[in-house]
């Protein structure tokens, strides 16, 4: 059970109606994180570090001094082993270096213990983390998930606090974290971010069936979720049941909602497949996810707005697309 001081904190959260973690944050570069995935660590200190920084860089953020942005610092570690790594970088980001006039993301409260397990690193914090307002603390998670993401085999990061899983404002657990959450803006406008929980279908390891996930994404408020859910299809999944169903060169071109229909326009890419998945398995996966959603009964899919295509020549897009349940593994 935990203890009552935490209890009286979600209770306090709860009874504001924060079920959904809202923050207003000034974000302009978090396009730049490396994306935590199955990659080498080498590969995603380049992609994260800054033109002309040393090929082995990665990039730490820091918060601004007024708590509205991220400030990224390119680093090249010193450590080699990846536990020691975990550690050298949660070090860094808890001393802001004399470079940057910022704040630390972990300050207000500490870190005892660092572990690291099938790729995800779990940090044990102090109570006082809870404490920590939520504009802050949203972003303090985004600097920290981001800068430990980059490492080489890391492909999460988990949170306990005193031993115990960090909860959101609904009292569930927050669990394991990646730099794929977070979704921001890239100008330099003060926005309002949401977390949300995201019902989502990708394919079985066979790629004849659906199976059910469930993903947790910050987001750009102004960012509609039928988009959103469209995008994350897109991106796909890298679970050991999961696996994903469209090419990644998919790109969305507009999305709308009249009278329970969602219109998807997507460009050429989508009417090629790159994974082992069968044709209806792939876009139901997409017609599936989007009819999660409130008020979406059907999907009408267009290449470049034209419907007289056929995916993979196989499923026609002429007319919205209804939900297949049959599809779905049991």
């Amino acid at each position: 059970m935990r203890q009552a001081g935490h209890t009286r904190v979600q209770l306090n959260r709860r009874l504001a109606g924060k079920r959904i973690i809202a923050t207003i944050l000034c974000i302009a570069m978090l396009l730049a994180c490396a994306a935590c995935g199955r990659s080498s660590g080498a590969a995603a200190g380049a992609a994260g570090a800054a033109a002309g920084a040393p090929s082995n860089a990665i990039r730490l953020y820091y918060l601004s001094n007024d708590l509205s942005s991220v400030l990224p610092v390119d680093y090249v570690p010193k450590a080699s082993e990846p536990q020691q790594l975990c550690e050298e970088v949660s070090q860094q980001l808890a001393a802001v270096p004399e470079s940057v006039e910022g704040v630390a993301p972990i300050s207000g409260f500490t870190v005892s213990k660092i572990t690291m397990e099938n790729g995800v690193v779990t940090l044990d914090v102090s109570k006082e983390y809870e404490m920590i307002d939520s504009t802050t603390e949203i972003l303090a998670r985004a600097a920290i998930v981001n800068s430990l993401c980059q490492l080489e085999n890391v492909t999460g990061v988990q949170f306990l606090v005193e031993g115990e899983p960090l909860l959101d404002s609904a009292g569930e657990e927050v669990g394991e974290m990646n730099s794929d959450m977070y979704i921001f803006n890239t100008g330099r406008e003060i926005r309002t971010y949401q977390m949300v929980r995201l019902h989502l279908y990708f394919a079985d390891e066979t790629g004849t069936q659906l199976v059910n996930t469930y993903r947790r994404v910050v987001y750009n408020s102004n960012l509609s979720m039928e988009r959103l859910v469209t995008e994350q299809v897109i991106m796909g999944t890298s679970s050991d049941f999961a696996h994903p169903t469209l090419n990644p060169e998919t790109r969305v071109l507009s999305v709308t909602t009249v009278d329970g229909i969602c219109y998807v326009s997507l460009n050429a890419a989508f009417l090629t497949e790159p994974y082992n998945v069968s044709p209806r398995v792939a876009i139901w996966s997409l017609v599936n996810s989007l009819c999660t959603l409130p008020d979406i009964d059907g999907v009408q899919i267009s290449i470049d707005g034209d419907t007289s295509h056929s995916f993979l020549e196989t499923v026609p897009l002429k007319n919205p697309l209804t939900p297949d349940e049959s599809l779905i593994a049991e």
